[in-house]
């Protein structure tokens, strides 16, 4: 079972893209308010948005602080 809890931000106007980071970890700076906004959370215990794969983001927090993905669902906000 994953282990990270994720802060998801999503782009404003391309609600589709998102960004995850661990919520331990600091958040990129290219995350800014007049483009990204806070969408959710992912808990381990808890289905994640579509497009979310855990492992994958558990890879690439671990080299590079974040996780981008595509979610399927752009509709999957503010969960």
């Amino acid at each position: 079972m994953p282990g990270h809890f994720y802060t998801v931000f999503g782009r404003r106007f391309e609600p589709a893209i998102r960004c995850a980071v661990v919520q331990s970890r600091p958040v990129p700076t290219f995350i800014q308010a007049a483009d990204w906004e806070f969408v959710g959370t992912v808990r381990p215990s808890e289905r994640p948005p579509a497009g979310f794969r855990h492992a994958r983001a558990e890879d690439a927090t671990r080299f590079i602080g974040f996780f981008v993905f595509h979610s399927e669902n752009a509709h999957d906000r503010k969960r």
